[in-house]
C-alpha cells in the first residue's frame, strides 16, 4: 500500500471520537501523520497552499521525530 505523509493543520470537533473512547492516542495539530496515498480530497486554500481533507480513519500512523515535510503550492 502506498502511503503519503502530511502535517495535521486542523481537526474537526468529532475527529477520532472512537479512539477517545478506547483511550488510544490520536494526532494533534502540527503532528506528522501517514495516510493512504489516494485518501481524501485535495483543495487549494486561500493562502495558495494545497490541503488534503481526510476522514480520521484514513490516518494510518503518527510519526514521531524530525520529519522534513515539503509544502507544495
Amino acid at each position: 500500500m502506498h502511503q503519503a505523509k502530511g502535517r495535521v493543520v486542523a481537526l474537526g470537533p468529532f475527529a477520532f471520537e472512537d479512539e477517545k473512547k478506547h483511550k488510544m492516542r490520536h494526532p494533534v495539530e502540527m503532528e506528522i501523520v501517514t495516510i493512504a496515498r489516494y485518501a481524501g480530497i485535495l483543495l487549494k486554500g486561500n493562502d495558495g497552499n494545497r490541503y488534503r481533507l481526510v476522514y480520521d480513519d484514513e490516518v494510518t500512523s503518527i510519526l514521531d521525530g524530525d520529519w522534513d515535510i515539503q509544502i507544495r503550492g
